[in-house]
């Protein structure tokens, strides 16, 4: 009982503290990590999801001591990066011990997802109230130049970009839900739409586009593991139905959607974009330039703009190393793989979506390095071990 309300405590911490007080939010839940470790009695599972936090881990403090010794940078500064991960792979090795299923995950999200979607309404209809709100949780430029300014919903978010990435993966989470299950169907219906809604009204482009395309990928996935389920009327009446509705709100509300639109006016051409894309490309000559840091990274110290990337690709290759690079690539396909197996279970399907949706944000913006979502990516990674555990403890009682 103890694990359950202290985990049901971390999962509303993660998801309600401002993300933007950095230190705080990370050794918060480090210290809760640790206390359901120290539950296990030290009896941890180094499952595959662990040992893939645990060698980037080994690889930022390696890369942490290298780039000190050999270029003289800050280490401490470099090695709070392994704070990140941390408390993650402690809760991944402590996944036996987490007693808290779908349903109360169900109940959480749904609470969340319809507060922080009420409130982005009201960001957006810039109720006063609502604004103040806003400068507890937003960064000062954000809520300056995209909240007043353009009228980007941030949510609880420190920006547009975080909450517009947010919401994706809540739709994925309630999307895989309506496909999966046939309680709640309506709920998740609902739900769907309000993050979508949200999604809208961050005007995040790049969340619009993984919004789109993982749609798409997780009923493509959906046909071939499970035909029934593709061609079940109430998915095409719902998909239908959303697509219908965002269109007419679209439509009515054309000229409140500025800087949205200049997603199809102007394409990749944006200056916003190019100046990104200036970032990047002063990142990998960096990175190139010297063989050894090329493979472990400069660490965060040494790179420039390390804070403000806008591009997690490339925040790993110069601050972890190219090696770093490679495992996150094959530890993303890892997922596809996981669910084309024999026991074809929800939150692999999930968590493969979520993959698919993050790889496609993390080009312009952040997927495992936005601290709440990777407690969402965590907590399915949880889920997914518990119910191969369930599967494996079954086949051998019946062996």
């Amino acid at each position: 009982m103890i694990n359950k309300i202290l985990f049901l405590m971390l999962v509303i911490f993660a998801l309600f503290f401002p993300t933007k007080h950095y230190d705080i939010y990370h050794f918060s839940l480090l210290g809760g990590s640790v206390l359901l470790l120290l539950l296990t009695e030290f009896k941890v599972s180094l499952n595959f999801y662990a040992k893939y936090f645990a060698v980037l881990i080994f690889i930022i403090t390696i890369g942490s001591f290298v780039s000190s010794i050999y270029l003289g940078a800050d280490f401490f500064k470099n090695i709070t990066e392994v704070f990140r991960f941390l408390p993650v792979l402690l809760l991944l090795l402590s996944y036996k011990v987490i007693n808290f299923n779908k349903n109360q995950l169900d109940v959480v999200l749904y609470f969340y997802a319809f507060l922080v979607s009420t409130i982005c309404l009201l960001q957006y209809l810039g109720v006063e109230a609502v604004l103040n709100l806003s400068k507890i949780y937003g960064s000062e430029l954000q809520v300056e130049n995209s909240l007043l300014l353009s009228s980007r919903a941030i949510g609880l978010s420190t920006g547009p970009g975080n909450n517009g990435a947010l919401f994706t993966i809540l739709y994925i989470y309630f999307f895989s839900s309506f496909l999966f299950f046939k309680e709640n169907k309506i709920i998740n219906s609902i739900f769907m739409f309000l993050c979508v809604l949200s999604v809208i009204l961050s005007q995040s482009q790049t969340s619009l586009v993984a919004l789109g395309f993982s749609s798409i990928f997780s009923l493509i996935l959906i046909l071939i593991l499970d035909k029934k389920k593709f061609f079940n009327t109430s998915v095409f009446c719902i998909v239908f139905a959303m697509a219908f509705s965002f269109v007419f709100l679209f439509v009515k509300n054309l000229s409140k959607f500025g800087y949205l639109i200049s997603l199809f006016n102007e394409g990749l051409s944006r200056n916003s974009y190019q100046v990104r894309m200036d970032k990047v490309s002063e990142v990998v000559d960096l990175s190139f330039s010297n063989p050894i840091m090329f493979f472990i990274g400069y660490g965060k110290d040494l790179v420039p703009n390390s804070t403000a990337l806008d591009n997690e690709y490339v925040f790993y290759l110069g601050v972890y190393g190219f090696i770093s690079v490679i495992l996150m690539v094959l530890f993303y396909l890892s997922f596809i793989l996981f669910i084309f197996r024999a026991n074809k279970i929800y939150s692999d399907y999930v968590l493969c979506i979520m993959i698919f949706a993050g790889a496609i944000i993390a080009w312009p913006s952040s997927f495992t390095l936005d601290p709440r979502l990777l407690f969402i990516l965590t907590i399915l990674m949880i889920f997914s071990l518990r119910e191969k555990e369930f599967y494996r403890n079954n086949r051998d009682s019946v062996l």
